[in-house]
């Protein structure tokens, strides 16, 4: 088997793991959100408090055993909106400085800038260098030994 085909730490799950928890943080922060919209709701509908434990509660409600009031539903969608509306914001604003950089980094900048300060009439330069070895230049004061 090629070096290639080979894994650098065969018993990591590191790619595993990050890739992990966006989906834990989505569920327990959902899990969070409809806990905490089932327990506002229900003091503002005046209705009997919903279990303590997210789990029973989120099982409650599939079973239909607890009681989902429309204020729960409407704080709902509100947290909804700002966490969307959040999201949406930061990646507008990572966009826009993302789009200001320049694929160039600045050393290479300098670099390329000094080699054309150096050499203002390149293609009077090239032209002098016609059957010249690759790789190698001339300059224009001085001569191409052999």
């Amino acid at each position: 088997m090629s070096a290639t085909g080979k894994r650098q730490n065969p018993g990591s799950t590191a790619g595993e793991t990050v890739a992990l928890v966006p989906v834990l943080a989505v569920l327990i922060l959902g899990g969070g959100a409809v806990n905490a919209a089932a327990h506002l709701g229900a003091t503002i509908a005046g209705t009997s408090a919903p279990p303590t434990h997210p789990a029973e509660l989120i099982f409650g409600l599939i079973r239909g055993e607890v009681t989902w009031p429309t204020q729960s539903t409407v704080l709902l969608i509100v947290v909804a909106a700002v966490v969307l509306a959040l999201v949406i914001t930061v990646a507008v604003l990572r966009g826009r400085r993302r789009g200001k950089r320049s694929r160039v980094d600045s050393a290479a900048t300098r670099v390329a800038s000094e080699a054309t300060a150096r050499t203002p009439n390149l293609p009077v330069l090239a032209a002098r260098c016609i059957g010249c070895t690759i790789g190698h230049a001339m300059h224009p004061d001085r001569t191409w030994r052999q």
